[in-house]
């Protein structure tokens, strides 16, 4: 399915647009933008017709009243998409009134005609509100816009993809490009990014949750892995969301499916614990192939920790990786040592490494483990910054 909307708007109102479409891109949906999806050479009315026939599964009219004197939206632009939107109904035509108001039909009418202006106004939008900046406005668009599109995917699993390291394939029904957000060389957060990556994958969850008791959801995860941690403490089990993981191996390219079930039970090798002087945090470390070897120690010192524990499979992940059962056994290992310690209220910090999928399978065990801070590895044997889960 084609989920992009394609965003109606006067090129001089560029600026809003693109946070738009930035948000847009951020909560799953991705948006189709003249400047950057059309030829070079000008939009001639034929590519503007297929873009919104073909390319796009919905449409945004940005409603400011230059856009009334415009011949290209007025004629050509929002009558395609309400015919197209007339034949299929799972086409979402999102009018977000910036400048012009619904009570402007007469208006609306006298530009686009009153068989399209009664069309338009009879859809429920979104109207700016007297204080509400452009940027608040392009979020709660881009928010209802996502949360209309999940309702309307057919029924039946649902592909969301995300990620934060690569250019999106757009083979799925949505997915969630946090590249914006994420310095993958820094390993650092904009700031805001973590209540807007929360707030997405809220907002997919409860429209998930409408159309079906038990949603299936199939996530292909490109993330750090705190990130791939937040997803899966955001989509956990007790939601009742049936999500099944896939993460793809960059070095030879399969792909590791880990699908809901219960975890299997494994003899997992005996943890090196070490009782520290401090009297800060207790660090839990789980680390699969790579060993971690003095950077759990280094890193125990430099948070004045009170004890660390640290788990190594050794395992080579490209000759003999973990498989699913395994994976969720590990996370259910975890989340059970994060649950005794916070059971004694002791504050926990918990450096992973290994695949995606493991870090998302904890998050999707996670159950009264309470707030752990996860940090982000640097590649280089150091972990830095970080954000706490639950």
């Amino acid at each position: 399915m084609r989920y992009k909307p394609f965003l109606s708007h006067k090129r001089q109102r560029a600026t809003a647009v693109t946070y738009l479409k930035e948000q847009l891109c951020i909560r799953g949906a991705g948006g189709w933008k003249d400047s950057d999806d059309l030829p070079r050479g000008g939009p001639s009315r034929n590519e503007i017709v297929r873009a919104i026939e073909r390319d796009t599964g919905g449409f945004i009219y940005w409603a400011t009243r230059d856009t009334l004197a415009s011949e290209v939206i007025c004629k050509t632009e929002l009558p395609a998409a309400l015919d197209r939107a007339k034949d299929d109904p799972t086409y979402s035509v999102l009018p977000v009134f910036v400048e012009l108001q619904p009570s402007d039909s007469r208006a609306i009418a006298a530009a686009i005609g009153p068989s399209y202006a009664e069309r338009l106004l009879d859809r429920n939008g979104i109207t700016r509100h007297r204080k509400q900046s452009l940027h608040e406005v392009a979020r709660e668009t881009a928010r209802e816009y996502v949360k209309r599109l999940v309702r309307n995917l057919p029924p039946g699993p649902v592909d969301i993809a995300i990620t934060a390291f690569r250019a999106p394939t757009e083979q799925h029904d949505l997915t969630l490009d946090w590249r914006a957000l994420f310095d993958a060389r820094d390993r650092t957060l904009r700031t805001g990014a973590i209540e807007t990556f929360v707030e997405a994958l809220g907002d997919i969850r409860e429209a998930l949750q409408s159309r079906d008791r038990t949603p299936e959801v199939r996530v292909e995860i490109a993330l750090p892995l705190p990130l791939a941690m937040l997803v899966g403490y955001e989509w956990r089990y007790v939601t009742q969301l049936q999500v099944t993981v896939k993460t793809v191996n960059p070095v030879g390219g399969d792909v590791l499916v880990v699908e809901p079930g219960s975890p299997a039970c494994h003899s997992w090798p005996e943890p090196k614990i070490q009782k520290l002087r401090s009297t800060g945090p207790f660090v839990l470390a789980v680390s699969v192939g790579s060993a971690l070897g003095q950077t759990v120690h280094r890193y125990a010192d430099e948070h004045c920790a009170t004890a660390f524990e640290s788990l190594h499979i050794d395992r080579d992940p490209v000759v003999d990786p973990l498989d699913a059962a395994e994976i969720r056994g590990l996370a259910r290992y975890v989340i059970k040592r994060l649950n005794e310690l916070q059971a004694s209220g002791t504050p926990k910090h918990l450096l992973i490494r290994g695949p995606a999928a493991l870090a998302t399978a904890v998050g999707l065990a996670a159950n009264g483990a309470g707030p752990t801070w996860v940090p982000f590895y640097d590649g280089h044997d150091y972990y830095r910054g970080g954000l706490w889960i639950g």
